[in-house]
């Protein structure tokens, strides 16, 4: 993606509710070739699929956060990651 496109795809400034506080463009601070098709897969990361479970989404624009439990069986984790759309693609934060 060129940097003309990916300047002109950057969200507006993040919700007050997000957890994430930004230094410049955020899509300064994401690999833009490497993001996921979903809020639920960019939190997820390289956790494979079968030790996570999603308990909710709050998305607000171009932010979202993602609470999930992760493991396959009690005692589960509680994580909650906060992730960002850029362009098409969602990329943790």
């Amino acid at each position: 993606m060129s940097q003309e496109n990916v300047r002109a795809t950057t969200p507006p400034d993040p919700p007050a509710w997000y957890p994430v506080t930004f230094r410049g463009d955020p899509a300064d601070s994401v690999d833009l070739d490497n993001g996921y098709s979903s809020p639920e897969e960019a939190a997820r990361g390289d956790i494979p699929e079968e030790f996570v479970t999603i308990a909710d989404i709050r998305i607000e624009g171009d932010y979202a956060v993602v609470s999930m439990l992760t493991n396959d069986r009690p005692p589960f984790e509680p994580v909650e990651e906060a992730v960002i759309r850029i362009g098409s693609k969602w990329f943790p934060m």
